[in-house]
């Protein structure tokens, strides 16, 4: 007895990667939400770029602040930490953030002074990156594996 196979062809139309830019774009505007936590109550926000590349073998998408780290600007120094620091703090200082924490509180205090020829302990890294990333990976597995049922059922390879 033979068996017959039967060929699945696909479709002869172009086919787009517009599903996987939505899913990178629905990532992103997810993780950028999440950074967003971690500074609504500061009085100097930062700038975040999002930006998405299309390669010819990948999507890739990012959200990263800009610059160097300021005092306009000290979401570098918050989120990766310092080896040394050189501000004293009011004695009534409480951070806005805390390791590992999304969200940002109302905080105390602020700064006294700054002595540079005084080092003081660095500030302690938040990991703000790696607890946004655990909270965007499951964002992003639903948003691919909906763009891939789309671009398998375009393609004609849907069984």
């Amino acid at each position: 007895m033979a068996t017959r196979f039967k060929a699945i062809i696909p479709k002869t139309a172009e086919l787009d990667a517009k599903p996987f830019i939505e899913a990178a774009k629905k990532t992103i505007d997810f993780a950028d939400k999440q950074f967003a936590k971690t500074y609504k109550t500061w009085k100097h926000k930062p700038d975040f770029k999002t930006v998405i590349e299309e390669k010819r073998s990948a999507i890739i998408g990012s959200t990263t602040t800009t610059g160097e780290g300021s005092r306009d600007n000290p979401y570098p120094f918050i989120t990766k930490g310092t080896k040394v620091r050189y501000a004293t703090m009011t004695p009534d200082f409480i951070a806005k953030t805390k390791p590992r924490i999304i969200g940002s509180g109302r905080g105390r205090g602020g700064l006294a002074f700054v002595d540079t020829r005084r080092p003081k302990p660095g500030i302690k890294a938040r990991e703000f990156e790696e607890e946004v990333f655990k909270k965007t990976e499951p964002v992003f597995i639903k948003a691919t594996n909906k763009a891939m049922r789309i671009f398998v059922k375009k393609s004609g390879h849907q069984l």
